[in-house]
């Protein structure tokens, strides 16, 4: 039954990377915008699920409303004709409410009050809110991030994901041989910190081998570095708080699409959270 799993489990990540390598490669990258889309519809659709689990419902109108309008008004700079003036303020400020709303995301699941006390309007109009910064917000910013309209590099992107993947990847591994430590219980009863530490370290040194072999003359290797260690923890941060979600829910997984991996945000739970760290580091050293 384990073997089973493990098989699926690798068949369906196996599909996931292939997509995700074939929209970032592919004429031009213009599935990029597609793929993250409908990533992010599907996030939305598994964030009202978890919703209602969690004792109170959601109008599924607003929710995907604001979603798509806002992806669609910072992704839209992805392509060459409405890369404008605002391109240089606009999506950049998105990027640092970003990074402050996925803080705020963790400190939210960490100190996430019980079921049910979540009954009133403004309550359910705040996880509205919240979804739609927690999934499509880091969606969009990834997608804009990649523009070729601003010079993106579909190597760098690329980059994004090999960290995030190779953090998962090992994090599971070194979980699984060699996890003792609970790492944080209270969010996530199955996480390591043996787990955490191999996934951190092979991240690194993927990080590293891909600036050395594949960004040279795109980013200094120091810089691409930095970067790396703020994305693979931010990832990380991003698995705990997706399991905290889930908890409370009483799920063990946010969807069923992906079998072996569960549903879209256990898949990108690791991307939504390091995404607009992604793009605000790379403006920070675009100045420098």
């Amino acid at each position: 039954m384990r073997m089973l799993s493990l098989i699926k489990r690798s068949l369906t990540g196996g599909l996931v990377v292939a997509l995700t390598i074939g929209a970032i490669y592919a004429l031009e990258g213009i599935c990029v915008p597609i793929l993250f889309w409908v990533v992010m519809n599907m996030g939305l659709y598994e964030w009202q699920g978890l919703c209602n689990k969690m004792g109170y419902r959601i109008p599924c109108f607003w929710l995907f409303l604001l979603g798509n309008s806002l992806y669609l008004s910072i992704a839209g700079f992805y392509f060459e004709g409405l890369a404008s003036a605002l391109d240089v303020v606009w999506p950049f400020g998105f990027a640092w409410l970003g990074v402050f709303s996925m803080a705020a995301m963790f400190v939210f699941s960490v100190f996430m009050p019980e079921k049910g006390r979540w009954t009133n309007l403004w309550l359910r109009m705040g996880m509205i809110v919240a979804g739609v910064m927690y999934i499509a917000l880091p969606l969009a910013l990834l997608t804009w991030g990649a523009s070729p309209a601003r010079g993106g590099a579909p190597d760098m992107l690329m980059g994004f994901f090999v960290l995030i993947w190779s953090s998962d990847v090992f994090a599971y591994l070194f979980g699984s041989l060699l996890g003792k430590h609970k790492l944080c219980e209270r969010l996530s009863p199955s996480k390591t910190w043996e787990g955490a530490a191999g996934g951190f370290m092979m991240a690194l040194v993927a990080g590293l081998l891909w600036g050395i072999f594949v960004l040279e003359g795109i980013i200094p290797l120091g810089k691409w570095m930095g970067i790396s260690v703020f994305v693979i923890f931010c990832g990380m941060l991003g698995d705990l708080v997706e399991s905290k979600l889930k908890r409370e829910a009483g799920v063990k997984d946010s969807g069923s699409i992906l079998p072996g991996h569960g549903g879209i945000l256990d898949r990108f739970d690791s991307v939504l959270i390091a995404a607009p760290v992604m793009v605000a580091f790379l403006h920070l050293v675009s100045l420098f």
